[in-house]
């Protein structure tokens, strides 16, 4: 029982992280699109 919690919390864990790489992949996409538009107004 204990080692199945274990990777249940493991697996909410990995999942997490993913989310959250996604996430700043995300923003760091459109800061550089801002970047493009800044950049084409000049």
């Amino acid at each position: 029982m204990r080692q199945k919690l274990n990777n249940t919390t493991f697996c909410s864990a990995i999942l997490f992280a993913d989310n959250l790489a996604i996430k700043y992949f995300l923003l760091e996409r459109e800061r550089e699109r801002e970047r493009e538009r800044e950049r084409e107004r000049e």
